[in-house]
C-alpha cells in the first residue's frame, strides 16, 4: 500500500519532468533518424568517420535517460561504444566509458563506476585532448568520495582540478571544488570545507551562464547543509527552499531531492515531525524516480529517524530496515553504519535489549572496519601481546600457589591463612596489571593514530609542494622557450637562428621532463618511453618542413629513471636526434631513426641512436670535432659515468652511450 501511495505521489510531483525531457529526447531521436535515412539514401553500408556524429547523438540521448531510465541510458551508451570501436574512434570510446561511469554513479553501482572511469583514463591518457582525461579523473574521484576512500578521492580530484585550471574550464573547476568541500566535510575539517565552497562560488563568478547557475544552486544547497550541521536551521532552511524553487523550475529533480532530504533532517532536529515527514517523503519520491539508490536508502533511514524521534517505533524500525537493505546492496559502508546505530537505539527504546545489543555490535564492527587496516593490525598485535603476558602471569601465580599449598599441608591452619593472604595479594597484582595494560594499550593506540595522521599529512603536503615546484619550473622554461621563439622571428642570420633553435630544443627537453614529473603518479621517477615520445614529437615538429617522412622508433622496455639520470639522458637524445634531422637527412626527407635503451644489469644501461641517413664524412674525428652538440653529448655521457662511441656499418650510423643509473650508482658507493 505504501509503495502505491509513493508511486502516485511520484507521478504528480514529476509530471513536468516527462514533458521537458520528452522534447529533448524526441529532438535527439529525430536527428538520429535523419542521419540514418541520409546514409541509407546514399546506400552507404560501411562504417565511415561521419558515423562519429551518430555516436555523439547516442551519448547525448543516453545522458537524457541517465536519471529517468538508467538501463535505457546504458543500452544507448553501449551502442555508441560499438560504433566507436568499429571506427577506431578513440575519443568516442573514452567518452562512452566516461558516460558509463556517470550512469553507474547515479545507480550507486560504484564498483562498475570505478571500472568504467579507470578504463576511460587509460584511453584518454593517449589522446591530445586532456579535457576528457580531466573529466575521467573527476568522476573517479567522486566515486571514491561516495565510498569514503578519502586518499584516492583527493588524489584524483586534484588531478582533475589541475587539468581544468590549465584549460580555463571554470564550471568544471567549481564542480571539483564542490567535491573537495564535501570530502573535507566528511573528514571533518570545517575550515577547509567552507574554503572550497567559497572558492567554487568565486570561480563561477568569472563566467555566468545557465549551467553555471545550476551548479551555483547545488553548492548553495551544500552550504545549507554546513549551517544545518551547526544547528543554524532557520538560515539553512531558507537557503534550501530557494534551491528547491530554482531546481524544480529548471526540472533538476535529483538536486531538488537532495534539498528536500536535508529539509526533512532539519525539521526532525527542530522536532517539527509533520514537516520532517513531508519533506523526507518528497526526497524519497525524487530519489526513486531518478533511480538514485544511495539517496533512496538515506531517505528511508531519515524517515525512520523521524518516526523514532516522534516515538512511532514500529514505523521507525520498518523504514530503517529498508534503508539498511538498500545500503547493503550498494556497499555504502557509512550508510550501513548509521542504519545499525539507529536500529540499536530503536530496539533499546522498545526494550528489546538483545536486538539492541546485536545491532550495536554490528555498528561497532562497521565502524572498526573503516579504520586503516595497518593501524588495526598494530593494535591487534599489542592487544594479543598484553593478553598473552597476563595469561602467563596468571599461570605462574597459580603454579606458585599450588606449590605453597603442598609445602604447608602439615599445618592446616597456617595453610589456610597463607592461601588467603596470597590470594588477596595476587588479586591486587592481577587487577593492577590489567588496569596498567589497558591504559598502555589506549595510550599506544592514540600515539600510533597521531603518528599515522602526521606522516600522511606530511607526505601529502610534500608531494603537493614538489609537484607545484616541477609545474612552476616547467612554466618558467616554457616562458624562456617562448622568448627564444619570439627573438628568432627578428633574426635573418641563418647561423644565429640555428643556434637559437638549438637552445630552444634543449630548454624544451628540460621542460618536458618537469612536465612528466608533475603529471606522473610517482613524483620521483620519470617514465622514459613517454618522455622520449614527447621529446621526439617536439623535435619532429621543429624540422617538419624538411623531414616530414622520417620515422622514429623508440624501444625502452618500460624503464623509469630518477631526475638526475633522466635530464642528462634527455639532453643526449635531443642532441643526437636533432643532429640526425639536420645532417643525416639533409636533402633526403625520408628515412628512419632508431632509439633504443636496454638494461645490461641493475646499474648499467646502453643507449643507441641509429639512423640510415647519408652517414658521417670519411675524415670525421669525434675527438677533434667542433660540433657543440657532440661535445655536449660527450660531457653528459661522462656525467652519467659513461662514454660515447660511434659506429658505422651497413649504411647505418650508430651513436652508443654506455651509462649508469645515477641513483643506483650513488647507492652502491655510499
Amino acid at each position: 500500500m505504501l509503495r502505491k501511495i509513493l508511486f502516485l505521489f511520484c507521478m504528480l510531483l514529476f509530471s513536468g519532468l516527462y514533458s521537458q525531457e520528452k522534447t529533448k529526447i524526441d529532438s535527439l531521436q529525430k536527428e538520429i533518424e535523419i542521419f540514418d535515412q541520409a546514409k541509407a539514401k546514399r546506400k552507404i553500408t560501411s562504417v565511415t568517420l561521419a558515423d562519429s556524429v551518430k555516436t555523439k547523438l547516442l551519448i547525448q540521448l543516453a545522458k537524457q535517460y541517465a536519471e529517468s531510465n538508467p538501463e535505457k541510458a546504458i543500452v544507448l551508451t553501449q551502442q555508441s561504444l560499438q560504433w566507436c570501436l568499429k571506427m577506431k574512434y578513440a575519443k568516442g570510446v573514452g567518452l562512452a566509458y566516461n558516460t558509463f561511469a556517470r550512469i553507474y554513479i547515479s545507480k550507486s553501482d560504484f564498483k562498475l563506476a570505478i571500472a568504467a572511469a579507470t578504463k576511460a583514463i587509460s584511453i584518454n591518457k593517449e589522446l591530445p585532448n586532456i579535457e576528457n582525461l580531466g573529466y575521467s579523473y573527476s568522476v573517479l574521484g567522486q566515486t571514491y568520495l561516495y565510498l569514503n576512500n578519502f586518499t584516492s578521492s583527493l588524489k584524483y580530484l586534484n588531478e582533475a582540478y589541475t587539468i581544468f585550471e590549465k584549460l580555463g574550464k571554470h564550471r568544471k573547476m567549481a564542480m571539483v571544488c564542490n567535491d573537495l568541500a564535501i570530502l573535507y566535510g566528511k573528514l571533518p575539517n570545517d575550515q577547509k570545507e567552507l574554503e572550497y565552497y567559497d572558492k567554487a562560488l568565486k570561480v563561477l563568478d568569472i563566467k555566468k551562464s545557465k549551467k553555471e547557475e545550476d551548479l551555483r544552486f547545488i553548492i548553495k544547497g551544500n552550504l545549507a547543509n554546513v549551517y544545518s550541521n551547526h544547528s543554524e536551521f532557520d538560515k539553512a532552511n531558507l537557503i534550501l527552499l530557494q534551491c528547491i524553487d530554482y531546481n524544480e523550475k529548471n526540472h533538476l529533480w535529483s538536486n531538488a531531492a537532495h534539498d528536500y532530504q536535508q529539509l526533512g533532517i532539519n525539521y526532525g532536529h527542530m522536532k517539527q515531525f509533520d514537516m520532517a515527514l513531508e519533506y523526507s517523503n518528497k526526497a524519497l519520491v525524487g530519489f526513486i524516480e531518478t533511480s538514485n539508490k544511495s539517496g533512496e536508502a538515506d531517505s528511508y533511514r531519515n524517515i525512520g529517524e523521524v518516526y523514532f524521534l516522534s516515538n512511532r517505533l514500529d514505523l521507525a524500525e520498518t523504514f530503517t530496515k529498508k534503508g539498511l537493505q538498500l545500503s547493503t546492496q550498494i556497499g555504502e559502508l557509512e550508510s550501513i553504519k548509521f542504519a545499525y546505530e539507529n536500529l540499536a537505539k530503536i530496539y533499546e527504546k522498545k526494550q528489546n535489549f538483545k536486538e539492541a545489543y546485536l545491532n550495536h555490535v554490528l555498528y561497532k564492527k562497521i565502524s572498526d572496519s573503516m579504520f586503516n587496516a595497518e593501524i588495526n593490525t598494530k593494535l591487534t598485535q599489542i592487544r594479543l601481546t598484553n593478553e598473552f603476558e597476563r595469561k602467563e602471569e596468571k599461570l605462574r601465580k597459580e603454579q606458585q600457589k599450588r606449590d605453597e599449598i603442598h609445602l604447608l599441608e602439615a599445618s592446616k591452619q597456617k595453610k589456610i591463612k597463607y592461601v588467603v593472604l596470597i590470594s588477596l595479594f595476587l588479586l591486587s597484582i592481577v587487577t593492577a596489571s590489567i588496569y596498567r595494560n589497558l591504559k598502555n594499550y589506549q595510550k599506544q593506540r592514540n600515539i600510533i593514530q597521531q603518528q599515522k595522521e602526521q606522516i600522511e599529512n606530511s607526505l601529502l603536503e610534500k608531494e603537493t609542494l614538489l609537484r607545484e615546484i616541477h609545474h612552476r619550473v616547467k612554466n618558467n622554461l616554457q616562458i624562456i622557450s617562448s622568448l627564444l621563439n619570439m627573438q628568432s622571428n627578428d633574426i635573418n642570420d641563418a647561423a644565429v637562428l640555428a643556434m637559437i633553435q638549438e637552445a630552444q630544443s634543449r630548454v624544451e627537453a628540460m621542460s618536458l621532463l618537469h612536465q612528466n614529473l608533475y603529471q606522473s603518479e610517482a613524483i620521483n621517477t620519470v617514465d622514459v618511453e613517454n618522455y622520449l615520445k614527447q621529446l621526439v614529437a617536439y623535435i619532429a615538429q621543429m624540422f617538419e618542413g624538411d623531414s616530414k617522412n622520417i620515422k622514429v622508433n623508440i624501444e625502452t622496455l618500460d624503464l623509469h629513471f630518477d631526475f638526475d639520470t633522466a635530464i642528462s639522458l634527455g639532453l643526449i637524445v635531443n642532441e643526437l636526434v636533432s643532429n640526425a634531422y639536420k645532417y643525416a637527412f639533409k636533402n633526403n626527407p625520408e628515412g628512419t631513426i632508431w632509439i633504443k635503451i636496454k638494461s645490461i644489469n641493475a646499474m648499467d644501461y646502453e643507449l643507441s641512436v641509429t639512423d640510415n641517413g647519408k652517414g658521417l664524412p670519411e675524415d670525421f674525428d669525434n675527438e677533434n670535432s667542433k660540433s657543440l652538440g657532440l661535445k655536449l653529448v660527450g660531457i653528459l655521457s661522462k656525467q652519467l659515468r659513461g662514454q660515447l662511441t660511434i659506429n658505422t656499418k651497413n649504411d647505418l650510423t650508430e651513436f652508443v652511450v654506455n651509462f649508469k643509473d645515477l641513483k643506483a650508482y650513488q647507492a652502491s658507493i655510499s
